[in-house]
């Protein structure tokens, strides 16, 4: 079930273990960076189907990671995953595919992935009905 690999780029080793270990245990393939430049190299080497990078990190920045990859043509999905108030505005400046706010559910992270790799999601839970 690895054929949709995914980077996932942070600059705090703590998200980098979780988001990799929750995500190897649905079965991808994870790869982890904690820096942009490290990231490019891992790109460029190993063509991951989806990127999920964090906006701040210090020296290049998530932004302008994604503008890099675009203008090189490497086209692995983009997901945000940020802990901005703006993180719909980020993804969508950056042409990303999908974002998530930090903090998020492990729910949550599995879904948009699973929604990026064109898997079926979990099911969402049914709303309560309004009384």
């Amino acid at each position: 079930m690895s054929e949709c690999s995914i980077l996932v780029v942070d600059d705090d080793p703590f998200i980098l273990q979780t988001v990799s270990e929750i995500l190897g245990d649905e079965g991808y393939a994870v790869q982890t960076a904690q820096n942009a430049l490290e990231a490019a190299r891992t790109v460029a080497r190993s063509h991951p189907a989806i990127v999920l990078l964090d906006i701040r990190m210090p020296g290049l920045d998530g932004p302008r990671f994604a503008r890099e990859l675009r203008a090189r043509d490497q086209t692995p999905k983009i997901l945000v995953m940020t802990a901005a108030h703006n993180a719909r505005q980020w993804a969508t400046e950056i042409g990303a595919d999908g974002y998530l706010e930090k903090p998020f559910e492990f729910g949550d992270l599995v879904g948009v992935v699973a929604r990026a790799c064109g898997r079926e999601s979990p099911a969402p839970e049914p709303e309560l009905p309004s009384t």
